[in-house]
Parts: C-alpha cells; structure tokens; sequence
C-alpha cells in the first residue's frame, strides 16, 4: 500500500546540476506540502534511489542524453508506480506530447521554467496526490467495511440457525436490525441445506474450506442471484442458503442448476434438503432437522429432496429409534478369508435393502459400523495383529469418520480396512509371496482344462482377489489372467505337436468352450493359427529326418 502522509517526497532527475538546483530554489520557497527534494543525475540512480525510497512526484529533464530519464520514468511505470510526474523540455515536439501522455504525466513545461510555474505545476499535482489518497481511503476502507458489515450479517443468521439467539419473533427481530437486516418477522422463508455426497474425494482435490467456499459463492450467484447476499451462510462442513418464498418458488427451477455447475466446476455431487416455508423463530428446529434427515439418507439417492416437517420432526416432534440391524453370519467368514469383493457386494445389496424398509439412519449405521469393527478386531486377533495398526493409518481413519453419511462411504471405509489388514498378513516381498505365488500356479495347473478365476483362488487362499492379483504380479509380472492364458498356449503348443487331436479337441483340452476365441487367442500369442502352427513344426521334423 502506498505510504501515506501530510506532506509529499520530491525528485528532481536531470543531467545538468544548474538545472537541479534552479529547480530546487524555485520550490523551496514553498515548503510548507513538501517534507523533502532529492536529486538524481543518471538511469542507474533513479531506479536505485526509488528503489530504497518512495517519492510523490518525480520532475524529470527530459533532455538528458539518451533519453536516460524518460526511459527510466518508463521502467517506473511498468513496476507500478502511480506518483506524479512533470516533465521538462526545451522543445515541444509530437513526440514528447506523445511521450509525456504515455507516462501519464501530471504536466509538461517548457524550459526555461519560471519558478512561479513550476510552483503552480506542482501544486496541481500535489492537489491531485492528496484528492487520489482519500479515494484510495474511501476505498479501502469502504471495502473493509462492506467485508466486515458481511460477515456480521452472516454470523446472525449462523447464530439463528444454530439456536445461539432466542426463539422468539420480537428477539430475533431486534438483533436483525443491531445487524442492519431487513427483517419481517411475519414473512416465510424456505431453508435448503446442501451437502456433498463424495466429499471425501473432493475434499482430497480442493480441500474442505476452499470446496465450502466456492458451492456458498455457487449458490449466492446461481441461487439468489446476489453475491453480495448474506442470507448464504456455512456452518461447519455444510452450506445453508435461506430463501423468500418468491425464491423458495423458483429454486424448483435453479436448483438443478447448482446440482449441474458444482458437478461441472467442482466434481462435487451435492445433495440439497429443502424445508416448508417457516417463520424465523422456526430457524433453530429446521435447521437440526434436515441435519438430522440428511444424516439418515444413507442411500442418497436424490440429490434435491424437498423434506416435510413430519419427515424431520416424526409425528411426535422427536425422532424415532429404528431396530438394530444385525449382521449377516457369513460377512465374519469373508473377512476371514479376506474376500473384499464378494464381502462388499453382499454388504451394499444388504444395506440398500434395509435403506429401502427405512430401517437405516445414522444411529443404526453407527452401531453396524462398530458390529464391523468388532470383526475385523477379531480377524486381526486370529492373525497376530494389533488393533490399533487398523487407526495408524490416516487415510483409513479419515474414511472411518465418514463412512456413516452414505452407503458409497461405509463400503470405501470396508474396502480399506480389508485391504490393510491382507497387506499387513501378508506383506509383499517376503518369502510368503514367493510361497504363495507358487501355490498359485500349482492352482492354475492343476484347473488349465475346468479353468479357476481368481476369486476361487482367492477362497481356497483365504485372500481377498484383488490381493491375489497384486502379490502375484509383484512376483511373476503377470496377472493371473495372463498367467493362465499362457500355460494354456503352451499347452496347446504342446498337444499340437506331439498329438494328432483336431485344432477343436486341443481347444477343449485346454479349457476354451468357444473355438473361434480359441484360435484368436492362439494367434496373438504364437502369431500363427492352430493348423499353421502344427503344419510348420511337422515341416521341421520332416527337414530334420
């Protein structure tokens, strides 16, 4: 920010020293706006002493030799200096004018300069200096106010909502005026409550205040149409807009807009819970209301949801308990065996169905997800690890505390804890990878003809699939897929070449149903067909013999 004081820094830039000090008689007689003159005679000292110090108006000689000080008076501009300048000539060319317009030059005179004009010149210029310092002040300080009358305006409705001022009309009333808001203690308004569904993933790419603070701008501008609004607000890790009853009727229009930008801009799918109209005092119980119904809308299915009061509130104004749900046996089994897929795929049908009979809500999904941790101790146990390995890894905990606001976000917290506890039993690189990896091929080897996925070898492991692979391929390269293709290719290379089976039967033999896939396959791993293949090792015997 520019330096502000009563009084203006003067330098006076010429080659001739006459000059400067002609210059500086003729201002000194006037001392009372300027606090100092300096001088300076070349390029080099201009730009070293505006450097080191700040100056108010610049009187430059424009005869110096080379244009020294004009050319220096342009590299000042080009760094953002906004002081005065008044230039000095002996000629008044087109291009001095010229000159003198591209620097912005407060005034342009010709030499030889009267003290009384030179005076006159920078009294303009100081005149204009102080007139520029109090916009600059109106300004900015304007612009604090403004920022500031903001956020107080924010942080009543953030206390309303949160209950932090009383329920009563005449309460709020009162403390809306203190805040300077017009506010109609009888009108309706509608409150939206707008959450992100895959916030773990965009929180990761935008973090979660800068995410926050782009879907409020989103909203004030797509929404209210205003994004000066203070009726936009965050609290905590959710954003509310409040909206007249004229905008609660169009946002069935704008709101799929929202929906639509913040997946654009942001990548983030969010979810909006939209209230009936209420009055303000209503604000506090509206708002832990749809707090509340969107934590219990696991499924998050819709992603604007226009919510009753009896949906929020429950017949009775108080929530209903819904009945445990209990895990289904086997899912202990699969965690076992470290069967991650299969496990996860059971567990989203299970838990889609419960959300379906509406037997899911937050509290519910809290107590399954402890049940699940139970499980997983217990797994652990059996496997000589300890608990607290599971809650040393940050990703893992993060996911932990928010695996209950959906059912995407319980199954990512699943998925991790699985396959921590698979890579923790059995690390990649030991000598149990090379073990293992061999019981895999002996697998392979033994089903070439029936064929074995990769998750019947993962059961008959008692290893989650995906692990499978990755210890695998860590050992050999190849996946298992690729593995096995490769020894069925051998070994139909094999039979081709040491029997008279039909290209068909060698096919069968070595476990492909389909023929023509057979054949494809063949091709892309020898770069020859079946009978070309068998023709041209039997034209290699015949050579031999």
């Amino acid at each position: 920010m520019k330096r502000r004081t009563d009084t203006m820094r003067v330098m006076i830039i010429s080659h001739d020293r006459a000059t400067i000090r002609a210059l500086k008689i003729a201002l000194g007689k006037k001392t009372e706006d300027i606090s100092e003159i300096a001088s300076a005679y070349s390029r080099e000292q201009i730009l070293s002493l505006t450097k080191r110090e700040e100056f108010d108006l610049l009187i430059c000689d424009a005869d110096m030799p080379g244009e020294k000080g004009v050319e220096a008076l342009r590299e000042l501009r080009q760094k953002k200096y906004r002081g005065g300048i008044i230039l000095i000539s002996s000629q008044c060319s087109p291009k001095m004018t010229r000159e003198a317009l591209r620097l912005e030059a407060g005034d342009f005179l010709l030499k030889p300069v009267e003290a009384a004009e030179l005076w006159e010149a920078a009294r303009g210029v100081i005149k204009r200096y102080k007139e520029k310092q109090e916009e600059e002040l109106k300004r900015d300080y304007g612009d604090c106010w403004m920022e500031n009358h903001m956020a107080i305006k924010e942080l009543f409705w953030k206390d309303v909502c949160l209950g932090r001022v009383r329920n009563d009309p005449e309460t709020i009333s009162r403390k809306a005026q203190g805040c300077n808001i017009r506010l109609d203690e009888d009108a309706r308004c509608r409150m939206v409550l707008i959450t992100i569904k895959n916030v773990e993933e965009v929180q990761k790419r935008w973090g979660e205040e800068l995410c926050q603070a782009a879907i409020q701008n989103l909203a004030k501008g797509i929404v209210k149409g205003n994004v000066q609004t203070s009726q936009v607000i965050v609290i905590y890790t959710r954003v509310v807009v409040l909206l007249d009853e004229r905008e609660g009727e169009r946002f069935r229009e704008v709101g799929p807009r929202l929906v639509e930008r913040c997946q654009e801009m942001l990548g983030a799918q969010i979810l909006c819970y939209v209230s009936e109209n209420i009055f303000c005092e209503e604000m506090e119980k509206t708002y832990s209301g749809l707090l509340r119904f969107s934590k219990d809308d696991v499924l998050c299915q819709e992603s604007i949801q226009y919510v009753k009061k009896e949906q929020i509130c429950g017949e009775s104004g108080e929530k209903q308990w819904k009945e445990r749900v209990i895990l289904p046996s086997d899912w202990g089994e699969m965690i076992f065996a470290g069967q991650t897929d299969r496990l996860l795929e059971k567990l989203r049908r299970f838990l889609v169905e419960q959300a379906k009979k509406k037997r899911l809500d937050e509290m519910s999904f809290r107590i399954l997800q402890q049940d699940l941790l139970q499980l997983f101790f217990a797994c652990m146990e059996y496997r000589e690890l300890k608990a607290h390995q599971l809650f040393e890894d940050p990703e893992i905990y993060k996911y932990y505390q928010t695996a209950c606001y959906s059912i995407d976000g319980m199954c990512s917290w699943i998925r991790r804890c699985m396959e921590l506890m698979n890579r923790l039993s059995f690390p990649e690189g030991s000598g149990r990878g090379e073990e293992m990896a061999g019981r895999i091929k002996g697998l392979i080897k033994e089903n070439l003809k029936s064929g074995i996925s990769r998750r019947e070898i993962a059961e008959k492991l008692n290893l989650n699939p995906d692990y499978v692979n990755r210890l695998f391929k860590s050992e050999t390269g190849m996946t298992v897929k690729e593995y096995a293709i490769k020894k069925r290719m051998k070994q139909a290379e094999h039979l081709l070449k040491h029997s008279d089976l039909a290209v068909s039967a060698v096919a069968a033999e070595v476990g492909y149903d389909n023929f023509s896939h057979f054949i494809r396959m063949f091709r892309k791993e020898t770069g020859y067909t079946p009978k070309q293949y068998r023709k041209k090792f039997r034209e290699i015997n015949v050579e031999k013999t």
